[in-house]
Formats: structure tokens, C-alpha cells, sequence
């Protein structure tokens, strides 16, 4: 089983969501963990498994109520680390999630 994703060193659930364009936390989350941040943003160090290693940055998310997992990956973070990390394999609450290239069939599929 892969270590759970942490935010400042603190674990908490994590999906990816393409509905959100930026990355967001849960303000009760903060909250009931003590983590000091402006009303409106929260920064530190996300570390979530990746393959074997541990991968770890620097975010800035929005603080938002009412979030289905503590931690919600928008776009903003899916662009960066498809860029930053072409093939990796994050392991997040909800389930792994691939930046390996789609593979092309240079054939057509023969159907019998």
C-alpha cells in the first residue's frame, strides 16, 4: 500500500477532479490540523507517491468548504506535472493516476 499524500508533512485524502481548474484544500481540514494561511490561500509541500519515490512541491491552493477529500487537484496541477513529469504514476487517495503517453496503433484493427 503506498503512503498517503501529505500536505505539510500532514496526511489527508487527495483526488484529481478536471472540473476544478485550480487545485483547492479544505478549509475544515486546515482547521481541525492548525495549518496558519490567509483566508483565501494555503502554500507548503505536497508530497505524493510517485512509482517507488516520493515526489514533493511546492503548491498554492485555494481554500474552499465543502470539497468531496480533503485535497482536490484541479488542471492547474494535471498541466504541470504532465509537463514537469511526462510518465509519471502518482498514487492518490482515489486511485492512481497516469501521465504515461497514449500509446498509437500505426495498424488498423483486423476484424473477423
Amino acid at each position: 500500500m503506498s503512503p498517503s499524500p501529505t500536505f505539510c508533512d500532514i496526511p489527508l485524502s487527495a483526488t484529481f477532479n478536471a472540473d476544478f481548474e485550480d487545485s483547492a484544500v479544505s478549509s475544515d481540514w486546515l482547521q481541525r490540523n492548525g495549518i496558519n494561511c490567509s483566508e483565501t490561500e494555503a502554500s507548503g509541500v505536497l508530497s505524493l507517491t510517485c512509482h517507488d519515490t516520493t515526489c514533493k512541491m511546492k503548491v498554492y491552493l485555494n481554500i474552499m468548504d465543502f470539497l468531496p477529500s480533503d485535497l482536490v487537484l484541479g488542471r492547474d496541477w494535471h498541466l504541470f506535472c504532465r509537463d514537469s513529469f511526462p510518465g509519471a504514476r502518482f498514487f492518490l487517495t482515489s486511485g492512481v493516476l497516469d501521465f504515461a503517453p497514449a500509446t498509437t496503433c500505426l495498424r488498423p484493427f483486423l476484424l473477423h
